[in-house]
């Protein structure tokens, strides 16, 4: 079997077929310039899917690899295409399009442009030999600028002028949450001043992660629907418990129950699916907590093959 990581995968494209009997299909194309074909009636919903695993993990990812030389005039940090850079905390903060990180191979630290890197879709250093074929793939201008086209014509995650890097036309929860989810709860005194991210979330931050169960579904479709409603709140609760989030003296459950708990509502019950993955995403959005959101990206994976 294939097996590719996400720092390997460069482009990802689809097309249609014109006839009925073929399905559709989608490649995969790697940093080595290799092409791998797939054919599925979900093509383009697995191509989206692989794509927004790629932009979550650029949005979270701290390596960056040089594909343009820099070099400041005066302070900066000068570095060489296929540099790895470790990006630093107060680089997400820059209002002037500039990035602050470690160069390794110079063991230097300061500025360069968002321009001359391209972010890492990883949580995790790549491997030494992933990393040598970006050096490689760049060893020459003509090669540079081929794959610096390859690299971004399948899928597109760019630096806003807040040096965060953010998929282009983005749509997010929080966005979606506007027309569809219930009205929070006016908010009182004792959240005014919750912390963003911690236990309780400010009550009115409806799409952002929280550790307190819900009282009610999230989506105003189901508020009239009491049993419905019931069982979306209990779904929830189970995401706590199997990412972590829920503390419980009760015998712990085994995963594959907490599972069977979470999907086979949604299975039984075709409204209940974009609760589901409304709470799965609302658990992944602003979730300081890397262990519980590796749990997350586990439901969302379930999630995406159960109710496809």
């Amino acid at each position: 079997l294939l097996e590719l990581s996400f720092p390997e995968i460069t482009q990802i494209l689809s097309s249609k077929s014109t006839s009925r009997q073929q399905n559709n299909s989608f490649t995969i194309v790697t940093i080595k310039n290799e092409e791998y074909t797939f054919t599925s009636n979900n093509a383009d919903d697995i191509r989206d899917l692989i794509i927004n695993f790629l932009e979550g993990l650029k949005r979270k990812s701290k390596y960056v690899v040089v594909i343009q030389d820099y070099e400041p005039q005066g302070q900066g940090l000068a570095i060489r295409r296929g540099d790895v850079i470790i990006l630093e905390e107060q680089t997400r903060a820059n209002v002037s399009g500039y990035l602050f990180g470690y160069n390794e191979r110079t063991g230097a630290t300061g500025e360069f442009p968002s321009e001359c890197v391209y972010v890492l879709p990883t949580l995790s250093k790549p491997p030494q030999e992933i990393l040598q074929i970006f050096t490689l793939q760049w060893s020459d201008d003509n090669q540079q600028k081929l794959q610096n086209e390859h690299l971004f014509s399948g899928f597109s995650v760019s630096g806003n002028n807040n040096g965060e890097f953010l998929p282009e036309q983005g749509y997010t929860l929080e966005k979606y949450a506007e027309t569809n989810f219930r009205v929070p709860p006016k908010r009182s005194w004792s959240n005014t001043f919750a912390r963003r991210g911690g236990v309780n979330n400010g009550g009115d931050r409806l799409w952002a992660f929280q550790k307190e169960p819900l009282r009610q579904p999230l989506l105003k479709k189901l508020q009239e629907k009491l049993e419905l409603s019931e069982e979306a709140c209990a779904c929830f609760m189970n995401i706590l418990k199997y990412m972590g989030d829920y503390q419980s003296n009760i015998r712990r459950r085994a995963t594959n129950e907490l599972t069977d708990a979470i999907f086979d509502p949604a299975l039984k019950h075709e409204i209940l699916k974009d609760e589901i993955y409304c709470q799965i995403i609302k658990q992944l959005t602003d979730n300081g907590h890397q262990a519980s959101e590796s749990r997350g990206w586990e439901l969302m994976w379930l999630a995406s093959g159960c109710f496809a």
